[in-house]
């Protein structure tokens, strides 16, 4: 009993092993019959294209809800870590762009790029090949300023990466917009401040806000691509008054494109002024997105390849909108040239364009069949376009043609005006009925942009100065610095400044939050010390600008900046010695916006600290020659610092003014503190606000009285150099050294035992070092009017013209009063007269009239250098024709308002 008890238990336990396998089976079947539910939008699983093992349909680009915008967000960089490459690349392409230096990157990178192109063979994932084809379309693109040849380690990659993806190796417009972007906050909304841009060739908001206007303009468009969708679909059932429903659905959307974001373009803010300036989109934008003819080694038996750059015509917005509304191209050229640009278009667009383009009807043919139901939502639906279209018009009028003229040539390499002016033309000849009149009116933002909180130390912290300086030697190298220290390639440092344009500032933050700064090691040699001083207050800078205000460094870099601040004895700031004086001595060692008006300004500020070794040197001479009481000496010391400070005023007008405030509008929140007004930003650009000595010294030198204006700016400044602690301690020990009336008593003295003829020649040497010295005061001056048009008649009124008027009192008329305080001789002189001697009356007093006293006019030029020599040299006269050539003397060392 017990045996076929245990044998029952045994049989029931198998039956159940078998049951319990069936269900296993059964449920895996289940699962594997059931559809995958869609990714997660953040976190996708990358699909694959074809020779991958993986499905061979991508679905990266499906249209769906988003409209022709990815479905899922793009990937700021590769996978693959032999991919890795690409991306930091193009975190340091800006800087390099600056310095035209992307060929010595791709050459310094050579090895890792040539792994890059093999990774691209073995790669299916479309994410990675999206963002790989961009990221090489950017250096491509960054490289062609400096040759049109692309190295084999680029070009072998950058062609298999296109030919996987089925488009063109160059820039297009699905590597600059549509796959060029990430959320800020995921979770808000898809706005043009919750997006920021993932590759950039400048640090300028206005190539952000150039990009992501037109991602305003293809997210808002989502619903229009759905109703085309859609509608197609209705036209093939025949289903008019669902078509008249998806007719309505396009007219309210398209309505919102060009009424709202289409505008977004045209933006301003009240620190920045336009956004996308036209300016800087011409000089700065636009050279960097033409395509050409580009030869890739290796590649296309090195023939080669002429390639357009990036063009809202590779958008398939408005080509699938001419297709399902039937507007016909009468150009054939324009057609195919259409055609041709569709060919950068991601394959499931151009699939779904070739679509709509090869049915046989279109809502047009079908508003003709049934215009009861469809003719006027029909006509709605194209004055909408055509009203896009004008406003494009306008856009390209602004940004373009205004610059160049009509044939102006449009990033994709074809001509704006004919090709805009025929779409027009086309789309205007698909209505039914007469059109309305159009309007237009768009929305505004605004927004503030400011600099982080100086931070000044009192006089009471100041430390001693160091006299042995190697890089601040006023000696040997003047106001410049005797050695610049390279920066370390591979240095944490190096690699931020240089990445400062290629983040928004948000991003930047983020970035400077992950640094372990307290690992950061501060050398010990001067010059890399100065080196290592100047990048951290670079990147402070660009870690503090934020438009609600500035937001407060991190601890640890707050106080590595204060520590390097300390050890060169200077204030805890960003200064004209940071970003000029040390800068633009040798290859710029930062940048913020990474375009060439950028460094031309610092050039230009810089140019006349070079003239300032032989300026010191001349002073030093004349102070040597003014204690030892020579007056030769000192005549030929002031012809020498004469000739030093006329060095120092050489123009350079290479670009136009609009460019130069454009420029200035995005540099000013980094230049001077948050809340500073246009008087202070002038005050850096004339005389380098308190980090500058060459005027303080000139100043002190010459004997100039301080300017009359209490209020001066540019006399605070002056005042402040001290006290700001902003400029090298040799600079500030040299410039206050100087006494205010040494030279000029010495000048004084040496006038009463002087001939008159030397005499002239001193008071010509002293004076002509006043004039030049008015006339580089008056080259700043322009250069702050051409920087701040908009402020420019107050600075030349409040702030120049007592600087213009101290110049002008400074003046000597050592010839004058020569003659003036002569006297006759106490003996009367002897008349003989018909043989009888008579005592001559003594000849009446001389005394000349002195001419009213005129300053100097504000844009008058200084008079020449042989002025008071001519107006001295030539007297020898008495009584009162040395009166009248006196008077006339003084007429001529004065400049007029004619003059």
């Amino acid at each position: 009993a017990e045996t076929e008890s245990d044998r029952g238990t045994m049989w029931w336990s198998l039956i159940l092993l078998v049951l319990s396998l069936s269900a296993v089976l059964l449920a895996a079947a289940v699962l594997r019959r059931r559809p995958m539910k869609p990714p997660p939008p953040v976190s996708p699983e990358p699909t694959t294209l074809g020779g991958g093992g993986g499905p061979k349909r991508t679905t990266l680009w499906e249209i769906g809800e988003d409209g022709f915008l990815p479905r899922r967000p793009p990937v700021a960089r590769p996978a693959g870590p032999e991919l890795a490459v690409l991306s930091e690349l193009c975190v340091e392409l800006p800087f390099r762009i600056a310095e035209r230096r992307v060929a010595d990157l791709i050459k310094e990178n050579a090895a890792r790029l040539e792994r890059a192109a093999a990774a691209i063979r073995r790669t299916f994932a479309e994410d990675d090949l999206e963002c790989s084809h961009a990221s090489y379309a950017y250096l491509v693109c960054g490289l062609g300023a400096e040759t049109r040849t692309v190295p084999r380690c680029v070009a072998s990659g950058f062609v298999e990466c296109s030919r996987k993806l089925g488009r063109k190796p160059m820039l297009d417009y699905a590597d600059c917009v549509l796959y060029n972007w990430e959320m800020i906050d995921p979770h808000a909304g898809f706005t043009p401040s919750n997006l920021r841009l993932l590759r950039r060739f400048t640090g300028l908001i206005d190539e952000e806000w150039f990009f992501k206007s037109h991602l305003i303009v293809e997210s808002a468009a989502a619903g229009v691509v759905a109703g085309v969708r859609l509608g197609a679909e209705a036209i093939e059932r025949s289903d008019w008054h669902g078509l008249a429903a998806n007719l309505a659905t396009i007219e309210e959307c398209f309505g919102r494109v060009a009424r709202d974001a289409l505008p977004v373009m045209f933006e301003r803010n009240e620190s920045m002024g336009q956004l996308c300036d036209y300016s800087i989109f011409f000089n700065a934008l636009r050279p960097l997105m033409a395509g050409g003819d580009f030869v890739f080694q290796g590649q296309y038996d090195d023939v080669a390849q002429h390639l357009p750059g990036p063009s809202g015509a590779m958008s398939t917005l408005l080509p699938a909108l001419d297709a399902f509304f039937g507007v016909e191209n009468s150009s054939r050229k324009l057609d195919d040239l259409l055609r041709t640009f569709s060919k950068s278009m991601p394959r499931p667009h151009r699939e779904f364009l070739r679509s709509l383009r090869e049915r046989g009807a279109s809502a047009r043919a079908a508003a003709v069949a049934h215009p009861e139901v469809l003719a006027d939502r029909f006509d709605r639906c194209v004055d909408l376009i055509l009203d896009f279209r004008w406003k494009h018009l306008h856009m390209v009028k602004k940004y373009l043609v205004e610059k160049l003229g009509r044939g102006v040539v449009g990033t994709g390499g074809t001509d704006a005006l004919d090709y805009l002016h025929q779409h027009i033309a086309d789309t205007e000849a698909t209505r039914l009925r007469v059109p309305p009149v159009r309007s237009w009116d768009g929305p505004s933002l605004s927004g503030r942009f400011s600099f982080f909180t100086n931070n000044k130390k009192t006089a009471s912290e100041e430390q001693q100065e160091e006299r042995s300086s190697r890089v601040w030697n006023v000696e040997t190298a003047g106001f410049c610095p005797a050695s610049v220290a390279p920066p370390a390639e591979d240095d944490v440092l190096t690699k931020l400044t240089r990445s400062v344009p290629a983040f928004t500032p948000s991003a930047f933050r983020r970035l400077c939050d992950a640094v372990a700064w307290d690992d950061i090691t501060l050398a010990d040699a001067e010059a890399a010390l100065e080196t290592q001083r100047a990048q951290l207050a670079f990147v402070s800078a660009a870690y503090a600008r934020r438009e609600t205000g500035d937001a407060s460094l991190p601890p640890a870099l707050s106080a590595l900046l204060e520590d390097a601040s300390k050890r060169v004895d200077r204030a805890k700031k960003l200064s004209f010695t940071d970003v000029v004086t040390y800068n633009a001595h040798g290859t710029l060692l930062g940048r913020f916006l990474a375009v060439p008006e950028e460094e031309k300004l610092y050039r230009r500020l810089h140019r006349a600290s070079l003239a300032t070794p032989a300026l010191v040197a001349a002073i030093l001479d004349a102070e040597a020659a003014a204690a030892a009481r020579d007056a030769e000496a000192l005549c030929a010391s002031l012809d020498r610092v004469r000739a030093a400070i006329r060095n120092l005023s050489e123009r350079d007008d290479d670009d136009d003014d609009d460019s130069r405030k454009a420029i200035m509008r995005r540099l000013r929140h980094f230049l001077v503190p948050a809340g500073a007004a246009d008087s202070d930003l002038a005050a850096f650009l004339y005389c380098g606000a308190d980090a500058s000595a060459l005027l303080v010294t000139l100043w002190r030198f010459l004997g100039v009285p301080k300017a009359a204006s209490p209020a001066s700016p540019l006399q605070f400044a002056r005042d402040s150099l001290a006290t700001g602690r902003a400029s090298p301690p040799q600079h500030r020990r040299f410039a206050l050294e100087r006494h205010p009336d040494k030279i000029r008593a010495a000048v004084q003295a040496a006038a009463k035992t002087l001939p008159v003829h030397e005499l002239a020649r001193l008071d010509a040497a002293y004076n002509g070092c006043l004039d030049h010295l008015h006339a580089f005061c008056l080259e700043r001056a322009r250069l702050v009017c051409s920087y701040l048009p908009d402020f420019a008649e107050r600075f030349m009124l409040k702030d120049f013209q007592p600087d213009s008027k101290a110049i002008h009192h400074a003046r000597l008329n050592l010839v004058f009063d020569r003659r003036r305080s002569h006297k006759p001789a106490d003996r009367p002189r002897t008349l003989h007269l018909s043989g009888h001697a008579q005592a001559a009356p003594p000849p009446p007093p001389l005394q000349p009239t002195r001419p009213k006293a005129r300053h100097c006019p504000l844009l008058a030029p200084p008079p020449p250098e042989d002025a008071a020599a001519s107006s001295s040299a030539g007297t020898s006269s008495s009584g009162s024709s040395s009166a009248a050539g006196a008077s006339r003397r003084r007429r001529v060392a004065e400049p007029t308002p004619a003059q």
